[in-house]
This record gives structure tokens, sequence and C-alpha cells, in this order.
């Protein structure tokens, strides 16, 4: 049995891993050598909705997501491939007993940097004449948020991470770890 080393080794081919194998590889981590079983995007990837969005009810995740958007804004300037985001906006309705919650969301995300409102019904209509109102207290509007290709982001990680250097394998079973 021939033994292979690496400095680092990236299980999974989905955005997530491609991504992470593109920055350690772009950042001078040695060997980077990610494993993937069926095929690059093949997993969770291929089915995602790839919305790129802030709500979050966490603070963590809401920077951590607004980092993303700004990544996604700038995408081909950062990967070298074409960017598929679609900046759509997104509207959060919630049920009158969901307000407070929605307005403390709100003013975290606000307070961290995100472009975000709160939107009463006829604001909401002005948006989107097509959604009944007759319900609505409040809604969250994020104009800046949107979603992309999934498999057009993935390659893109893939085809960066492999101009730095890492190695992709696309058929390879991860069965332990040594």
């Amino acid at each position: 049995m021939t033994r292979e080393t690496a400095d680092v080794v990236v299980i999974g081919g989905g955005t997530t891993g491609t991504s992470i194998a593109w920055q350690l590889a772009s950042r001078g981590a040695g060997r980077v050598l990610l494993l993937e079983r069926t095929g690059i995007g093949s997993g969770g990837t291929r089915w995602s909705s790839a919305q790129i969005r802030q709500h979050y009810t966490s603070e963590v995740l809401s920077r951590m997501a607004l980092r993303g958007l700004e990544f996604f804004e700038n995408f081909e300037e950062r990967t070298g491939s074409p960017s598929t985001f679609e900046q759509t906006g997104l509207m959060v309705l919630v049920a009158p007993q969901d307000v407070e919650s929605l307005e403390f969301n709100v003013a975290m995300q606000r307070s961290i940097g995100i472009d975000t409102t709160l939107l009463d019904a006829a604001a909401v209509k002005d948006i989107d004449p097509r959604i009944a109102t007759d319900d609505i207290t409040f809604a969250a509007w994020e104009p800046r948020s949107g979603y992309a290709n999934p498999i057009a982001v993935v390659n893109a990680y893939a085809d960066a991470a492999r101009r730095v250097g890492a190695e992709l394998r696309s058929t390879d079973t991860v069965t332990r770890l040594v």
C-alpha cells in the first residue's frame, strides 16, 4: 500500500470544501488535497437554493453572512470566474406574534452594518404589488440580498483552488483518518 501525505486534507467537494481548499492553498498552507467521492458539487451544493442573505437571529451568523455577501458582490475579482450573483433583495414576513423578534433582529443587523429595514404593509406593496398585505404588520427588507448559481460557484472555487496549487480528486472515498 502506498502512503501519501498532505499538509491539509479537505473532505468534501461542495462550495464549502472547494472554498476552503482555495483559501488555504492561496495562503500557502502547503500541500492541500481535497477529496470528494462522487464529483465536485454533487452533494448538498447541487440541491442548494443558493440564497445569499444576512437575515439571521444570531449576530455571529449575521456578521459571517455580511462578509459572504461582500465576497459575492466582488466574486469575479476574487475568484477569476464570472459571477452569477443576482441581487434580488430578500423580504422576511412574520406573523403578528413575531413582530417584536423581527424588530430586535433588524436592530441587531443594522448595528453591525447590514442594509435592512422594517417595512409596513404599504411599503411591502410598493416593492411587490403581488403580495397580499391584509395580514402584514411588518416585514424586513434586505435590498442587497439575492442568489447565485451553486454549480457555477463550486466550479469557480475548484478552478481557483487548482490555479493556486490545490489538488482536487473527485472520485476518492475517505474511509478513515490516521
